[in-house]
């Protein structure tokens, strides 16, 4: 998995409230004619969005990193309770959606043939829970001969098993079955969460980054209706949609890759 830099993390926050404060100046200036109080308003709403941002997050990082191991550990379970050709369905469907990785219907050798970015993979999924191990991978290494392999697991690898991996050519990646946006079917996961787990598909399809150039050209057509008829039933929506076009396309520069080791 890529690491952002502390400067990507710094623009990840800045560049919001500062889009937010441009699109406050452009509603503010324009309705009340005024260039320098427009701008101070824009700065006022925007420090004020920005520190409720900051509060947000503070309040979040804790009882959301809690909720969302919890959430995680519950998947991973559910996933070892069923079938495994369900099981693994789920998962070639959160692959898909996370990665964009194609996995076809037919298994060689016990293993399902992938294809991520027009390179041909093996995938396996170990389901017990104790795993994986060296020996798991030495298995796994045996069977996909020249492919790349993707070891989907349902527990925390150890040391000695992260090293193995590292070191293997063909690359090997191993991946956790928390790591992917699984959709758990009705019933297979506390109820209490399924709720936030719908809203966050529903979010992260809003902004699925091949969504953005729609965002932007409907942004444009409302906001020249609005500047051909000064109407704030045009400017509101198309700022909205431009907002939306911006973090569309933002998702798409920030999007996981599979093997991507350090040089």
């Amino acid at each position: 998995m890529q690491v952002k830099s502390g400067l990507a993390q710094g623009l990840d926050r800045v560049l919001p409230v500062a889009l937010f404060g441009l699109l406050c100046f452009v509603f503010y200036a324009g309705r009340l004619r005024n260039l320098l109080v427009g701008a101070a308003l824009a700065a006022l709403t925007a420090a004020l969005f920005g520190y409720a941002l900051l509060l947000l997050r503070r309040s979040r990082s804790g009882k959301g990193r809690r909720a969302l191991q919890e959430g995680r550990l519950a998947c991973e379970q559910a996933l070892q309770r069923m079938p495994r050709g369900k099981a693994f369905t789920l998962l070639r469907e959160a692959l898909g959606l996370k990665y964009g990785l194609f996995c076809e219907e037919t298994a060689k050798n016990g293993l399902f043939l992938g294809e991520y970015e027009g390179q041909r993979l093996a995938l396996f999924f170990l389901q017990a829970a104790d795993g994986p191990r060296v020996r798991d991978l030495q298995a796994f290494d045996r069977r996909r001969g020249e492919l790349p392999g993707l070891l989907l697991c349902c527990a925390q690898p150890d040391r000695a098993t992260l090293q193995y991996a590292a070191a293997t050519e063909p690359p090997l990646e191993i991946l956790r079955a928390a790591e992917l946006p699984i959709r758990l079917p009705a019933g297979e996961a506390p109820s209490k969460k399924q709720r936030g787990a719908k809203l966050r598909a529903l979010w992260r399809r809003a902004l699925f980054p091949g969504r953005a150039g729609g965002y932007m050209q409907a942004a444009a057509f409302l906001l020249a209706l609005y500047i051909v008829s000064d109407q704030l039933l045009y400017l509101v929506p198309g700022l909205f949609c431009a907002l939306m076009g911006s973090l569309a396309a933002r998702q798409g520069k920030r999007k996981p890759r599979l093997f991507a080791r350090e040089p």
